[in-house]
């Protein structure tokens, strides 16, 4: 026999074991009363997933707003592009700065944002896989992962974590800044009135939250850090935009197909049970 035919009778053999497997995967699933209960939540499932769609439309919008606000009223790339006064409204910022009046409201979806986001990450960590350029290192597979992706989702989770104390800055910059802090000043028409805290407020008056202070200093010292991050901001919007489109066009996958798929033979069971 060639070479040629052993690696077609290998592709033929791998495609039984894969029919076979899916077979198996039916016949428990048809059995399963917990699968069946669960189909009866189908509707709240749907009702969950417009609400989460509709809370990404806002986090995608907020932050398309900041970023042009920053285009057109920061102090420049020099100061790291940052915003002296907030001229376009956030609706995601607005929610949280008028929340705060009812503790602890605001806490509740504050958590809730930065929850959605590594929600969102590891769902797409637990479809693609981890990644090194173009190359597949490990997938993330229910009781079937090996230990070192388990080590690089772990480390994945942390960098996202960590890189959310910076995004949250640009998606509730009042919020994260000053709250619902306000001061007494002369609007333009020369009447004492309260306005909400900025950096243009008089000194003394306004404080800003630690976070927010430790940001804005780096970001005068070393500016173009700020101005990356910037960038990388719009980055993050337009990849954001493909994706959605990408995934909006994609044909979808069945259950059967999302559960396994040729390259769960990778590595068999009895091969991990033996490990």
């Amino acid at each position: 026999m060639s070479s040629r035919d052993q690696t077609r009778l290998f592709e033929i053999e791998e495609e039984l074991r894969l029919v076979d497997r899916r077979e198996r995967f039916l016949d428990v699933a048809s059995g399963n009363v917990f699968l069946k209960c669960l189909s009866m939540l189908r509707p709240f499932e749907m009702a969950l997933g417009v609400a989460l769609c509709m809370l990404g439309f806002l986090v995608f919008l907020s932050l398309l707003l900041t970023n042009i606000d920053k285009a057109m009223n920061s102090l420049g790339m020099k100061m790291g592009y940052q915003l002296a006064t907030r001229k376009l409204p956030n609706p995601i910022d607005i929610v949280l700065v008028y929340a705060e009046v009812i503790f602890p409201m605001d806490y509740v979806l504050f958590f809730g944002i930065a929850l959605f986001f590594v929600l969102c990450v590891m769902s797409t960590l637990r479809r693609t896989g981890i990644w090194f350029l173009w190359i597949r290192m490990y997938r993330i597979r229910p009781k079937r992962t090996r230990p070192q992706g388990l080590l690089m989702m772990v480390m994945t989770l942390m960098l996202v974590i960590l890189a959310l104390n910076v995004l949250l800055y640009s998606l509730t910059p009042q919020y994260v800044t000053f709250g619902n802090q306000q001061y007494w000043g002369n609007s333009t028409n020369g009447v004492l009135t309260l306005m909400p805290c900025s950096t243009e407020a008089p000194l003394g008056e306004c404080i800003l939250s630690q976070n927010s202070l430790l940001l804005n200093r780096f970001c005068y010292k070393a500016w173009i850090f700020g101005a990356i991050y910037y960038w990388a901001s719009w980055a993050f919007l337009l990849v954001s935009l493909l994706g959605f489109c990408v995934s909006t066009l994609k044909k979808r996958s069945s259950m059967l197909e999302d559960s396994m798929n040729r390259d769960d033979f990778d590595e068999s069971d009895e091969e991990l049970l033996r490990i």
